[in-house]
């Protein structure tokens, strides 16, 4: 590595320290104690000018070796969205007192139209082309949307009124989507790189090991368990897959998985994380300031379809084993619990006082995030065999950078979308037409569904949550559906871009991992995930599961309804062999239907899919119509002691 590229690595690393401090500053009031009167915009432009030139310094403008000199366009881009911000910050008052929002000067357009270039420069390396083009095209939009027909069209706007919404005022670039990341997501970010340092991935998963490690599949299921228990406190998939997978994937591969079932089972573990309470994803944080609620009645929220995820999940993985594997297979060397326990026990103190802070004692969540790390750094400091030096903080600090950037450019080029809706007014267009059409609820989800699956082919799962939220949320809310079902529904819907096709970032990063084809690896992982299609249905028709209008009796029913539900549902995908024959394939669509009916939570429904449910494993003791055939003969290999 040249010495240019270490110094780029440096900057950034103390870039992203300072980012740290700043949100810190802001989590705990300390810069009015300190005379600083500072505004959340201008906390906002301070952040984005130390977050977005990093996704020029680290993000390459074509492919090819990342450890050669930096191009000096690369510097230049870098030093000019480090300075714009500031422009804006110094000149603060200035553009509150003469409305720039409305009336920006000509010196303002300016600054606006090279930030939004390199902003769309900035969104194409981080997030890939058909972001930038979605981001472009909202841009054209309000120039353009005079031209449109029928209902689309809307009032012609000139560039510099364009610029003063997107660039200045609170509905582009600089409102509350921003804010949520610089002064609250940034700190849960933070944190999650901290665990891994601590060495909560070696811990989860030994954990995971000696709870399901003996079991039939027990290196599976132990991925799942581990990935679940990481992703409580990541929020992020890829730092699932990064953490998680590199030791359960070799497992599972050993144990004599396909390389392609091993990667996909650990890519949608690791997919729950973003949906797993605690520390959820960066759009949970996002969603709760849309809804105008404290962050942590979205987590308590997303408590039990986290929950009921991770047991479809578990369950498909289990059918697979019993489809695929013995029931007698070498016993794998596990760690004992007691010396798990004692290595962990820094990673256990910390997790509780992170749920102590976000749900007993209800303090603000970047609060609650701050105090976690500190106590984490705190614990690990004083145990030698936990304490970190220089090279792995500095490391910590480099990674930290990285996501940063990534992070701040996508959600900086939403709110160039964002600021295209609010000048042109076509979610209002939209919401009305839903209003007007009234179709049914399940023809309105269906919508939602498609717009959903058509975004994620290109786009990151957080924007799609943000677009869709956007343009059709309101909509769906005026038709009767409750608000956090819909949002909810969205977010689900939302993670399906996580495994579609051409991005599918997740499925992608562990199919590296296990030496697999990506886009085997990509199928597999949406038949592992299949709950997230089918779950966001019964949010919407029984809200009560998201405790919402909450009666003890009425969500006692929902959860005992759910959970046979979608085991079924995973019954229906994985099914008692793999469909080789009408007759299984039929099973499988009947096992199916069952789930259906049960999930409808109508009693009598019910009472048929049981019947139904009965036939089945009635008929499956008939010789002539049985579909489970365990292989006879197939070595598994113990995994090795990961204690080691």
């Amino acid at each position: 590595m040249n010495d240019s590229r270490k110094i780029v690595r440096g900057i950034c690393a103390a870039m992203a320290l300072l980012g740290v401090l700043l949100s810190t500053f802001y989590v705990l009031g300390i810069a009015p104690r300190l005379n600083w009167v500072i505004g959340v915009k201008q906390f906002l432009y301070v952040g984005t000018s130390l977050f977005l030139p990093i996704s020029f310094l680290l993000f390459r403008a074509t492919d090819g070796p990342t450890d050669r000199k930096v191009p000096w366009y690369d510097i230049v881009a870098a030093v000019t969205v480090f300075i714009i911000p500031f422009y804006l910050y110094f000149n603060y008052q200035k553009s509150e007192l003469r409305s720039w929002a409305i009336l920006p000067p000509q010196m303002v357009v300016v600054l606006g139209v090279i930030m939004c270039l390199l902003l769309l420069e900035a969104g194409r390396r981080t997030a890939g082309k058909f972001f930038a083009l979605c981001c472009l095209v909202m841009l054209i939009v309000p120039l353009v949307g005079s031209y449109f027909p029928g209902i689309l069209q809307i009032s012609k706007f000139g560039l510099d009124r364009l610029i003063g919404t997107v660039f200045i005022s609170s509905a582009g670039l600089f409102g509350s989507i921003m804010a949520v990341f610089v002064l609250v997501f940034l700190l849960f970010i933070f944190f999650g790189l901290a665990t891994q340092v601590a060495g909560a991935g070696k811990f989860f998963t030994n954990i995971a090991f000696v709870i399901l490690g003996r079991a039939r599949g027990g290196t599976a299921k132990a991925a799942v368990i581990s990935s679940s228990l990481f992703g409580t406190i990541s929020g992020s998939a890829t730092a699932n897959v990064m953490v998680s997978g590199s030791f359960t994937i070799p497992m599972m591969k050993k144990a004599g998985y396909k390389p392609h079932i091993a990667a996909a089972i650990e890519a949608a573990a690791s997919e729950g994380g973003i949906i797993m309470p605690p520390v959820m994803g960066a759009v949970a944080f996002i969603m709760a300031n849309f809804l105008g609620i404290p962050y942590w009645q979205v987590a308590l929220a997303a408590a039990v379809p986290a929950i009921l995820y991770y047991w479809c999940l578990f369950a498909q993985v289990h059918i697979h084993a019993v489809n695929n594997f013995p029931a007698e297979v070498e016993r794998p060397q596990i760690p004992p619990l007691r010396q798990t326990l004692l290595e962990g026990w820094h990673l256990i103190i910390t997790a509780a006082v992170l749920v102590w802070g976000l749900f007993i004692s209800k303090i603000p969540a970047g609060q609650a995030a701050l105090l976690a790390t500190v106590v984490l750094l705190v614990l690990c400091t004083i145990n030698k065999a936990t304490r970190p030096n220089l090279a792995i903080l500095f490391k910590m600090l480099e990674d930290s950078a990285k996501i940063f950037g990534q992070v701040a450019a996508i959600l900086l080029g939403v709110g160039l979308i964002t600021g295209g809706f609010a000048l042109s007014g076509i979610h209002v267009a939209v919401a009305q037409w839903l209003q007007n059409s009234s179709p049914t609820v399940l023809v309105a989800l269906l919508i939602l569904a498609l717009v959903c699956i058509l975004l994620g082919t290109g786009l990151p799962g957080g924007a799609v949550y943000i677009i869709v939220a956007i343009l059709l949320a309101p909509g769906l809310v005026k038709m009767g559906l409750n608000q956090m079902a819909v949002h909810m529904t969205i977010l689900y819907w939302g993670l399906i871009a996580d495994f579609t096709p051409p991005t599918a970032i997740t499925p992608v990063v562990a199919a590296g991992f296990a030496g697999a084809s990506p886009m085997k690896t990509t199928w597999q992982s949406m038949r592992f995930a299949a709950v997230i299609y089918v779950a966001p249905f019964f949010f919407i028709f029984h809200p009560v599961i998201l405790l919402q209008n909450f009666q003890i009796l009425p969500f006692a029913y929902a959860v005992l309804s759910a959970f046979p539900g979608f085991y079924l549902v995973a019954q229906g995908f994985e099914g008692f062999g793999p469909p080789e024959t009408a007759i299984k394939l039929v099973k499988r669509i009947a096992v199916l239907v069952a789930a259906v009916l049960v999930l409808t939570m109508v009693w009598y429904l019910q009472v048929i899919a049981a019947v139904l449910v009965a036939g089945l494993l009635a008929a499956d003791r008939v010789p002539a119509l049985r579909t489970s055939k365990v292989p006879e003969k197939v070595k598994v290999v113990a995994p090795p002691n990961i204690d080691g």
